[in-house]
C-alpha cells in the first residue's frame, strides 16, 4: 500500500499539495532566521493478523532565512561558523520533539494491533 498523509502529497496526489509542517523551531543568529520544520507521514501496511498496520513516521527539514542588502528575505542552506551553536540547538530541541512524537505515535500504533510487533522479528 502506498504512504498516506493528510499532510503530505500521497503518489496519487501528486505534489499538488503543499506539505504542512506538524511542529517549527526558529532560532534568531545575528540579522538571520534558522528554521527547522517537522513533518509527519503516515506509513500504513498490511497487518499479519489482518486489517491495516498504521504507523506514524517523521521527517526534519532544515533551513536558514536572511534579509540582503535591499531588505529582501532570502532562504539558504548556508551557515556561518557563528551560526552553528544555534543550528546545533534547534536540531536538539527538533530532536527531542521528534522523539516524544514517534514515542507517543508508536505507543498508539501498539494499542491499535497489540500482536503486532513494530520491530523487525528476531530469527532465533
Amino acid at each position: 500500500m502506498p504512504a498516506t498523509n493528510g499532510n503530505v502529497a500521497t503518489p496519487e496526489q501528486g505534489d499538488k499539495e503543499k506539505r504542512k509542517p506538524i511542529h517549527r523551531i526558529e532560532r534568531y543568529v545575528g540579522g538571520a532566521k534558522i528554521q527547522i520544520a517537522i513533518f509527519d507521514k503516515t506509513i500504513e501496511t498490511p497487518g499479519r493478523h489482518g486489517g491495516v498496520f498504521v504507523r506514524m513516521t517523521y521527517f526534519v527539514s532544515v533551513a536558514k532565512s536572511y534579509q540582503d542588502k535591499d531588505d529582501n528575505w532570502k532562504n539558504t542552506s548556508v551557515f556561518n561558523p557563528w551560526e552553528l551553536q544555534e543550528l546545533v540547538d534547534a536540531i536538539q530541541s527538533a530532536h527531542r520533539v521528534c522523539l516524544k512524537l514517534q514515542a507517543d505515535a508508536d505507543r498508539k500504533a501498539a494499542e491499535q494491533f497489540p500482536e503486532e510487533q513494530l520491530v523487525d522479528d528476531i530469527p532465533f
